[in-house]
């Protein structure tokens, strides 16, 4: 009789503790629903509290290769969606569709998001040059500006995000 490497019932404990694809994304609604639970005031002083700690700030101050901007919103997308959205953007064998290159994809849905810095996105067309080029291939894009980051505040990109999540594709 062969020896396998592992048996079937630590096969199943494996997926028990990894969880399945279904439980991530009932898990992900009810984290959703719990947080649309939530009063925009408490919603606010819970990013606030969160992303301003000195730990999440040192990381956001310690990541070499993109704009502090695109890092927080890296970082906002990695603690409130998280393994839902891959950054991109300036990376590595990165992907391009439609023959540019998003700074944020979706893993699940046909999703992008782009970050648009004040001084490098100038041209009040480009934003509508981008989204007809994603919606020609299935894809769709939101926007977030620098001022939607650091004026309109964290929970107003959150609020976006989960918006532009809950659209179809």
């Amino acid at each position: 009789m062969e020896k396998t490497l592992c048996s079937l019932e630590s096969r199943s404990k494996v997926v028990a503790t990894l969880g399945t694809s279904e439980a991530r994304v009932n898990n992900s609604r009810k984290q959703k629903e719990f947080w649309k639970s939530l009063a925009s005031e408490e919603q606010e002083s819970r990013l606030k509290a969160s992303f301003l700690s000195p730990r999440v700030m040192g990381k956001l101050r310690s990541q070499p290769g993109y704009l502090q901007g695109q890092r927080l919103l890296y970082l906002i997308l990695e603690e409130y969606f998280p393994d839902n959205w891959v950054h991109n953007g300036g990376q590595p064998n990165s992907t391009w569709i439609a023959g540019l290159e998003p700074d944020f994809i979706h893993r699940w849905k046909k999703k992008i998001i782009e970050y648009f810095e004040i001084w490098a996105h100038l041209d009040p067309e480009e934003e509508d040059r981008k989204r007809q080029r994603y919606e020609g291939v299935g894809y769709g894009l939101l926007v977030i500006r620098e001022e939607d980051l650091w004026v309109d505040g964290i929970s107003s990109v959150v609020k976006k995000i989960m918006e532009e999540v809950s659209k179809s594709a």
